[in-house]
This record gives C-alpha cells, structure tokens and sequence, in this order.
C-alpha cells in the first residue's frame, strides 16, 4: 500500500515537471517571437523572394537557351548568292551576329567551330585561326576539341604551312586520351604530308600506324566512327608509294615503233 501511494506521488512530481517544462518552453518561444517578431517576418518574406526570384531566373535561362537555339540553327543555314555559289561573307555575317548576340550559350560553340571552317573556305585564314584559339581557350566537351585540332592541322595545310600542320597532326595522333578513329585520320594526315614532302620513311611510319589501327568497338561501329574509311586511305597511299616506278614514254616515243613498222609509201614512176 505504502509502495503504491510513493509510486503515485513520484508519477505526479513527473508530470509536473514536464508541464513545468512545457510551458517554460511556449515561454520562451513567446518571448523570442515577441522581442524579433520584425525579424522573422524578413526572413520568411526572404525566402518567399528568394524562392521566386531563383524559379524566375531559371525559367528566364530556359526562354534564353530555347532562343538561342533558334538564332543560331537559323544562322547556319547556308546562303547562296544570285549564280547558286554559296555566300560566305553572308554565312559569316549570320554567325558573328548570333555570336555576338549569345556569346556564353553552349551552341556558341559550335558556331564558331562552322564559322572557323567558312574562314577557311574563304581562304580567310587569319580569321580562322583566331577562333581556333578563342575555342581552345573555352571549356570544350572533349569530343569538339578533338576535332578543332585537327580542323586546324588541315587549316594550316591549305594555307601553305605544311611542317606545322605535320606537327598539328602528330600531336594529336599520339593524343592516347582521344578515340582511335581520330588518331587514325591524324596518322594519315602526317603521313600523306610527309609523303608531299618526299621524306618516305617517315611517310610509310604514319601510313603504317594509320592502317594498323585497331578500334575498340565492333565492326559496326568502327565503320560509323570512320576508322575503315582512313585505313583504306593509308593502305591505298602505301600501295602507291611502294609500287614500282613505270618509265615515262614520252608521245614521239610512242608513235616510234608505229613508223618503222608503217608500210613505206609507193610513188609513182617517173615517165
């Protein structure tokens, strides 16, 4: 009996003190709220702005995104002059001013890269070149800088820079971070320059690693990747490298056999 009216006394003091605590807790959050009720309000009206102010932006990026899709999509488009030539001053034109008007949007990229290969068509090398380094300055999927690098090795090529485009190929064949089949085209690039160059060892050295090329995928998609398409080049230029060289025949060499064997011409007798 004695243990049952203890144990009833400690459960009361129990509950007391939790009410006890209770309250002194919704005290406390009274005062606090009472004495920074202006604060409160700021921030909650903050993170209202803040909320609205980051969906508006992103949404707003979005729109941006979508319209620089189009400009530029509309800007590649090729443009021809009143005989059906393609006009690159046009083309260029089109580009600069998408460039110009979205220059940090990712299909930026992309412009410049065809806005260097219009250059380069128009024999506008200089110009060519300039957005080749503005390219490789910018933070560029792996993919894109691969192929600028060769882009640029065939732009110094047709620009009479035949050593430094070797150089250019050579880099980027041995590039071991790259996919086979780019280094296969750059191998064949310096091997067919170095053969122009008449230096046909080094020729046959980039020609041979060009058709030993082993790609790392099936056999359909090494045709995709165009793997098949530089070896049979490389294989092709080593044929004709290595083929016996044919004496020239010059046209009155020809025709000589033909006149010692041509039945002489009768005249007629004297009367």
């Amino acid at each position: 009996m004695t243990k049952e009216i203890m144990k009833g006394k400690n459960k009361k003091a129990i509950d007391a003190e939790i009410t006890s605590t209770v309250f002194d807790d919704f005290e406390k959050f009274e005062f606090f709220f009472v004495t920074y009720w202006k604060q409160i309000i700021y921030l909650c009206v903050a993170i209202i702005f803040g909320v609205a102010a980051v969906g508006s932006y992103m949404a707003w990026q979005k729109i941006k995104a979508n319209n620089a899709s189009g400009v530029f999509a509309e800007a590649q488009k090729p443009v021809t002059g009143k005989d059906s030539a393609p006009d690159y001053k046009a083309m260029e034109e089109k580009l600069l001013t998408a460039i110009r008007q979205y220059p940090f949007e990712a299909a930026a990229l992309g412009a410049r890269l065809r806005l260097a290969r219009l250059y380069v068509q128009d024999s506008n090398f200089d110009k060519a070149f300039e957005q080749y380094k503005i390219l490789a300055a910018l933070k560029l999927p792996e993919e894109m800088r691969w192929r600028i690098r060769l882009d640029e090795a065939y732009g110094l090529e047709l620009c009479g820079k035949t050593d430094q485009a070797i150089a250019k190929f050579i880099e980027a064949s041995a590039d071991l971070f790259s996919p086979e089949d780019f280094r296969c085209e750059a191998n064949f690039g310096a091997g067919r320059l170095y053969l122009q160059n008449g230096d046909k060892v080094n020729a046959e050295k980039y020609l041979i690693k060009a058709v030993n090329a082993k790609a790392t995928v099936t056999e359909m998609q090494q045709q995709e990747s165009g793997i098949s398409f530089w070896q049979s080049q490389a294989k092709f230029t080593l044929n004709r490298m290595n083929a016996p060289v044919q004496p020239v025949v010059t046209a009155v060499q020809a025709a000589a056999p033909a006149a010692k064997t041509a039945a002489p011409v009768k005249t007629a007798p004297k009367k």
